[in-house]
């Protein structure tokens, strides 16, 4: 399922580049040496196949999120399914050592980030990647030197990709911490709300709760 996934995706960013030549040869057609009924069948060629190609690429875009959703689905179940089996294996020095209030949101947390490195990200990095080649082997084909110019850009498109990604993983990490450790506030004062109650704890308890949740803005 993964596998095919991956091929759909692929298929989908090769798709997309192809409307350029379709789109050229329609504007050509406009030229002074063609006659209306020339252009008109022309456009209307280009117009067909750009239909199919827009069916053929809408059935691959939606065989490879439906496949990526599925497979990602039944990798959180197990994950979650082998996450309870060795919590539930561990010693009670374990549960000293950690607040078991925060684990279900990190549970929850960490398997929706699992389902979108194995499911969504894979298939995203190999659609643009099939985009850029058969892109690039487009631009190189009909226009080499406009090619070579727009590729010298790269190098920069990238290290700033790079710069945003490192910044943007790091946030997450964050914020997905912050979270955890609000929610095992929050649980940890619903489960014994009548002694919060009677001390008189509700704004402590309210302020670590916020505090954490700022973490995660």
């Amino acid at each position: 399922m993964m596998y095919f996934g991956w091929v759909m995706s692929v298929l989908t960013g090769i798709g997309l580049p192809l409307f350029v030549l379709f789109i050229s040869r329609m504007f050509n057609s406009f030229g002074p040496a063609e006659s209306p009924k020339d252009t008109l069948k022309t456009v209307t060629e280009c117009y067909g196949v750009m239909v199919a190609c827009g069916a053929f690429i809408g059935l691959t875009g939606f065989c490879y999120w439906f496949i990526s959703l599925k497979f990602a689905d039944a990798m959180a179940r197990r994950t979650k399914e082998n996450f309870l089996g060795s919590v539930l294996k561990q010693e009670s020095a374990w549960f000293d050592a950690n607040n078991y209030n925060e684990l279900a949101a990190c549970m929850t947390k960490e398997s929706m980030s699992i389902c979108k490195a194995v499911g969504e990200k894979p298939g995203l990095l190999l659609q643009a990647m099939g985009m850029s080649i058969c892109g690039l082997a487009i631009g190189f084909t009909q226009g080499w030197s406009l090619a070579l110019t727009f590729l010298a850009i790269v190098p920069v498109m990238t290290i700033s990709g790079a710069i945003f990604g490192a910044a943007g993983a790091n946030k997450f990490a964050k914020s997905l911490k912050a979270y955890g450790q609000s929610a095992g506030y929050a649980e940890q004062a619903l489960s014994a709300v009548k002694v919060v109650v009677a001390f008189g704890m509700e704004s402590c308890e309210v302020n670590n709760y916020s505090k954490y949740l700022a973490l995660s803005k």
